[in-house]
């Protein structure tokens, strides 16, 4: 009897620990995770600016009629900002440590400020062009198929 006792008490000490180191286990990943996947969409914004940036230069460069392409990839939810104030792009994405900003200066002047706001995670195609005729400047977004377009028009001067 004294035995059996002994066993069952082990058996019960055994399965408190297995919990204990689960519970611990999962409280040293989920921190590590957490802080991989904003490193991951940090490193995706930083590169999507600086892709888009130079997506606008090339067209800038190259004069009306131009267009460039590029594909970015962001796996939060993300804003795009055209900043006419500092000639920059930005990206405003969303991870577990709050909203973080990126930034890229652009050589092409803008005519105004242009925000898309909320797009959702994935990959997109941001497509900068220089009309041939006179269009205005502007960004937009085909959501359904995740294409942005840039359109570029520089003050004369």
């Amino acid at each position: 009897m004294r035995g059996q006792t002994a066993v069952e008490y082990l058996a019960v000490f055994s399965v408190a620990l297995v919990v204990i180191a689960v519970a611990a286990v999962a409280r040293m990943i989920d921190p590590a995770r957490e802080s991989g996947e904003s490193a991951l969409v940090m490193a995706q914004a930083r590169e999507a600016v600086d892709l888009i940036a130079s997506a606008v230069d090339s067209v800038y460069a190259s004069g009306p009629g131009s267009a460039d392409g590029v594909t970015v990839r962001v796996d939060a939810v993300w804003s795009l900002i055209l900043d006419n104030e500092n000639s920059e792009v930005k990206i405003q994405v969303s991870t577990s440590g709050g909203v973080k900003e990126f930034q890229a200066s652009l050589r092409y002047p803008l005519n105004g400020q242009h925000t898309l706001p909320n797009l959702s995670s994935g990959v997109y195609v941001v497509v900068a062009d220089w009309p041939t005729s006179n269009g205005g400047e502007g960004i937009e977004v085909v959501a359904e198929n995740k294409i942005i377009r840039i359109h570029i028009n520089p003050l004369e001067g």
